[in-house]
């Protein structure tokens, strides 16, 4: 009797609800997946780690070999990816970057972050007394609101502003933009052959950004002017200002959609394992392992999609030189030869660091321990206070933003009192 197909199917409506037993079996049978003519999935943590770091790949965006095959869109992300590309020695645009990441917003962040959190699950914005990002929404104790609204993009957004070296009335303006997009951030590029839109939603946001590259001048020390010297690099003025938006965009994106996700995936987790999140409660030095394994657990990315720059051979599978591969870091962050009890929740993990959320070798996330710093505000504050999935709780539409990313449309949650969030 021959196997039904979507078992071995990632993409499937089962696996978008939950992929892991999908992951599991391609593991188990077959670790190299054909999924359409040219592309593959690889599934196993080995694997995925020497893919990673072998020079014979190339991530998606940086093989311009590729771009006479990809539609507009495509083409224009693949631009503005190779802006980030890494190099040796670093360029100036990632160099910047790792400043920037590593010390000026890394030190800041938690007090930054902070109050605005307080603010949030105390209730104000949602009682129309807050002003700026906290006046976006609300989340009130006792009655459930939607997280990712009320908490997750308000915090996310102000992160990104910090990023980006743009003032708290920028932040709110951008982040009001990306508040009207019914599709993905990535509707706003531009390009040859992408129609320009004279209104709505994607113009509005383009306006924004617009605004946001003109006013860069003022900020010469600011990441958002590094990206006009980059761009000014990378080749022709003709298309220039389309290429500086678009490179925001993908600033932006990485800095939001991704922690967006990353807070609403920890979140549903901490809520469906109570016990986890009474520990991490009581023990908030817990918070560092704690950010590692909610990413291990449920991770906001879940493929790294690379390219063969020659041919390759894995597992009795032939991989043909432009072949794209997707690497499986959600799998892999699953897999039982590596981590014990794969499916649990573990702030205790004897290997922590084997998580590959992040990437590996010259592909590591070069924000990693930003989003680490703002993960462990965001997630320390709510669970100092305690949360519960409501008893009335809907249905989770889960949202995978271009292929690789894993989140949720929303998330409602109700904050408990301070006695039962002691006791929980």
């Amino acid at each position: 009797m021959a196997m039904d197909a979507t078992l071995l199917d990632p993409f499937s409506p089962q696996a978008l609800a939950d992929p892991y037993p999908v992951y599991r079996r391609l593991r188990e049978q077959s670790p190299v997946h054909p999924v359409a003519p040219g592309r593959w999935i690889v599934s196993r943590h080995a694997d995925v780690l020497a893919l990673l770091r072998d020079p014979r790949c190339a991530h998606w965006g940086h093989a311009p070999e590729l771009d006479a095959l990809r539609s507009p869109h495509e083409r224009a992300l693949a631009q503005a990816l190779r802006l980030f590309a890494p190099s040796d020695p670093p360029g100036a645009l990632r160099r910047q970057m790792s400043a920037v990441f590593n010390t000026q917003v890394l030190e800041r962040m938690p007090q930054r972050l902070a109050p605005l959190a307080d603010r949030l699950l105390d209730g104000l914005g949602g009682h129309g007394g807050g002003g700026g990002l906290d006046g976006l929404d609300g989340l009130g104790e006792g009655r459930s609101r939607d997280v990712l609204a009320a908490y997750a993009h308000p915090l996310t957004m102000q992160a990104v502003g910090d990023m980006l070296g743009l003032s708290d009335a920028q932040t709110l303006a951008l982040a009001q933009a990306m508040g009207g997009l019914d599709g993905s951030l990535f509707e706003g590029l531009r390009g040859a052959g992408i129609a320009a839109p004279a209104s709505g939603p994607v113009a509005r946001l383009q306006a924004c950004m617009d605004a946001l590259i003109d006013q860069a001048q003022d900020r010469p020390d600011a990441l958002i002017s590094g990206l006009h010297a980059a761009v000014d690099a990378q080749g022709p003025a003709a298309d220039r200002r389309d290429r500086l938006l678009n490179a925001l965009l993908v600033l932006v994106y990485a800095g939001h959609h991704n922690m967006l996700n990353f807070i609403g995936n920890g979140l549903l987790a901490l809520a469906m394992h109570p016990q986890a999140q009474a520990r991490l409660r009581q023990e908030p030095a817990l918070a560092d392992r704690a950010m590692l394994e909610l990413l291990r657990h449920d991770s906001p990315l879940q493929y790294i999609v690379l390219v063969a720059s020659e041919p390759l051979a894995l597992h009795g599978r032939e991989i043909a030189r432009g072949d794209e591969v997707l690497v499986c870091t959600g799998s892999a962050n699953r897999d039982e030869t590596v981590f014990e009890d794969p499916d649990g929740l573990d702030f205790a993990r004897a290997n922590p660091m084997d998580s590959l959320s992040f990437g590996s070798g010259a592909w590591r996330c070069i924000g990693a321990r930003l989003a680490l710093r703002i993960g462990a505000t965001a997630f320390s504050k709510i669970v100092a206070r305690g949360f519960a999935l409501p008893a009335n709780m809907p249905a989770l539409r889960r949202v995978r933003g271009a292929l690789v990313q894993r989140g949720l449309a929303a998330l409602p949650l109700m904050l408990l009192s301070q006695e039962e969030g002691r006791h929980g």
